[in-house]
């Protein structure tokens, strides 16, 4: 299935003319930990993250979100973790694919890799508890070089890695658990001016889960019924169309 993330960088969207081009679903940008600039947390909202997640899901993506974050202590993490929580409650029937953690900034090159999976799981355990999945945006330099496996475990990844030429076909194999690929950060998308960053999904959630989920999806127009019912039409909030193995979550978090 393929897919795009967006943020403010991606201006108006047109949300249809985007469904249109045959995109399935956006990973879009909730929120920032803080300013890249400062050691202290101070989260914000993406300004055009509202318009972006209800667009998209009235429009008939799937949809899921991620923010950036900028702790660097276990307690400055769940901070940020919360603010997410909170933020994304007004959107919950909106989100039918997972929340990620985006740990990218150069701060976390200067930590042990203990320290940053700590972080992750952190993240990832405060808002899997409020009842959304979870996942780690990374990319081969973070994982191989500032994360302990075993600490990760097998967590959904959302994996950053572009080719020259750029393409999405040969699937990364760096992890077993990767459920979404980010191919592309410069790509073109019709009812999106300017670049956009494309993904694809693939490996048992995109045939299984979010393949199913899809298909609920695009039985009824958009606008008729809320996204989340149309990723689950038998209203069951227990059990979840989009589900896979998690790691117990008492070490700590798309």
């Amino acid at each position: 299935m393929k897919g795009i993330d967006v943020s403010i960088f991606q201006g108006e969207v047109y949300w249809l003319s985007v469904r249109n081009a045959g995109i399935e679903f956006a990973l879009i940008k909730c929120s920032q930990g803080g300013f890249t600039n400062s050691s202290a947390i101070s989260p914000f909202t993406d300004r055009y993250f509202k318009r972006n997640i209800v667009g998209a899901s009235d429009a008939g993506l799937l949809c899921g979100a991620y923010h950036l974050l900028m702790g660097v202590t276990v307690e400055d993490v769940a901070a940020e973790a919360r603010y997410v929580v909170e933020l994304l409650a007004p959107y919950k029937e909106r989100i039918t694919l997972p929340v990620a953690v985006d740990i990218e900034d150069a701060r976390y090159r200067r930590n042990t890799r203990e320290l940053n999976s700590t972080l992750a799981l952190e993240f990832m355990r405060i808002v899997g508890e409020a009842g959304y999945q979870t996942m780690l945006y990374t990319n081969r330099d973070f994982l191989q070089n500032h994360y302990d496996d075993e600490m990760l475990g097998d967590i959904p990844i959302w994996f950053a890695l572009y080719r020259n030429p750029r393409s999405d076909e040969n699937v990364p194999q760096d992890w077993a658990n990767i459920i979404f690929w980010q191919w592309n950060d410069g790509g073109s998308v019709s009812g999106i001016r300017g670049a956009v960053s494309q993904d694809v999904s693939y490996g048992e959630f995109a045939e299984k889960e979010l393949g199913v989920a899809a298909w609920c999806a695009s039985i009824l127009p958009p606008n008729t019924i809320s996204a989340r019912d149309r990723a689950f039409p038998l209203g069951s909030r227990t059990t979840m169309i989009m589900s896979w193995r998690r790691r117990p979550t008492a070490a700590g978090p798309s």
